[in-house]
């Protein structure tokens, strides 16, 4: 049995190409901007776009490895997630919400991710969403999200993951001792013997 969030991945990967250029359209004139553009952004490709895009993938890798030795930088620190801990069957609508950690998959480099505070309640307000289903997903995840864990992801050089571990070490020893620290909650999270959390999913620091 295929998990509903996946159902929707397949069907829309069976859109043909010539229907996309027309539902793309329609859907940013209903407000739907964030599903037009993953409509168009996942859209089959031939075998010459596939093996350009190869190309493209192993130019950007260079670049970014290069770019990190000229400048002198072991690791880039940036979100690992675009938004808290998910609920439960949320991921239907904001695959998007992890391109962070996309980034390190697509360039093949050692990552993790190092838990750094927790959302506060001024950052777990409503915001406006308009009409646009992926943002309203979005709003309702941040919503009621107060206390859950943040995390930072680490991306180090290539093949260097010992650089990588070791500033994840660095992090954690010296953020440990914040009363915000996610790992600071774990009493609280014990009285909740469910697999949730404030309707959130149990998903560790890196949301």
């Amino acid at each position: 049995m295929v998990a509903r969030q996946l159902q929707v991945v397949l069907r829309a990967a069976a859109i043909p190409n010539w229907l996309r250029d027309l539902l793309a359209p329609l859907l940013r004139g209903l407000g739907q901007s964030q599903l037009a553009h993953l409509l168009q952004a996942t859209r089959a490709r031939s075998g010459h776009d596939y093996f350009g895009l190869l190309a493209g993938r192993a130019a950007l890798r260079q670049r970014w490895f290069d770019g990190l030795h000229t400048a002198g930088i072991d690791v880039v620190l940036c979100p690992p997630h675009a938004l808290p801990a998910m609920r439960h069957g949320a991921t239907e609508w904001t695959t998007a919400a992890a391109c962070y950690a996309f980034v390190a998959n697509l360039l093949g480099a050692p990552a993790g991710v190092v838990p750094v505070t927790t959302v506060r309640a001024d950052e777990a307000e409503p915001r406006l969403a308009g009409r646009d289903r992926v943002l309203r997903e979005a709003a309702a995840t941040e919503s009621g999200s107060a206390g859950l864990p943040v995390g930072v992801q680490v991306i180090g050089r290539l093949f260097r993951e010992d650089q990588a571990l070791a500033a994840m070490q660095v992090l954690e020893t010296a953020l440990g001792d914040r009363p915000d620290w996610p790992l600071r909650w774990g009493p609280r999270m014990a009285a909740e013997p469910a697999a949730t959390f404030g309707g959130h999913a149990r998903g560790g620091p890196g949301r």
